[in-house]
């Protein structure tokens, strides 16, 4: 039910912004998401650093780097991966 009020949320914000009123908002939010096997694309959706991203991404890994838009990156262990 979380994730559907998050879906509401940006639906209505997309609605009722331009392009670059949303380029603006999620710039920051984006992160490329690295593992052995290749790359991802994700979300950070809370301040305190929760990515979401398609399961396929992160699948059977538990090591991942993410990349952030300042291009500082960071090595992390998945806590866990919850399919939706």
């Amino acid at each position: 039910m979380r994730y559907l009020s998050l879906m509401l949320m940006l639906i209505g914000a997309l609605l009722s912004a331009n392009g670059s009123d949303i380029y603006k908002n999620s710039f920051n939010s984006v992160v490329l998401i690295s593992t052995k096997e290749g790359v991802g694309a994700g979300a950070i959706i809370t301040d305190s650093g929760y990515v979401i991203t398609n399961y396929h991404v992160v699948e059977g890994f538990t090591e991942v780097t993410l990349y952030v838009a300042n291009a500082d990156s960071y090595e992390n262990s998945m806590h866990t991966a919850e399919v939706v």
